[in-house]
């Protein structure tokens, strides 16, 4: 992936909230979604709902030095 110029970045993530019962992974690209907006983390309460939705998080993490660095998320 090519370095992104993060200069005029806002804090953040963008959520995309889908409804359904998955079953197994959709392709998010091929559904539109209830809603989209910005958030300040992982959280599942961004979808507003209990139940039946899905949530796609997009965005940068700000890595501030060289490393070994381990991310996981976790999903019933």
């Amino acid at each position: 992936m090519a370095a992104v110029n993060t200069e005029r970045l806002k804090p953040g993530l963008k959520a995309s909230v889908y409804e359904g019962r998955f079953t197994s992974m959709p392709d998010f690209d091929t559904i539109k979604p209830l809603h989209i907006k910005s958030v300040p983390g992982v959280f599942f309460f961004v979808a507003d709902r209990n139940s039946f939705f899905g949530i796609v998080f997009e965005g940068y993490i700000l890595i501030p030095e060289y490393g070994v660095y381990g991310l996981f998320i976790n999903s019933d």
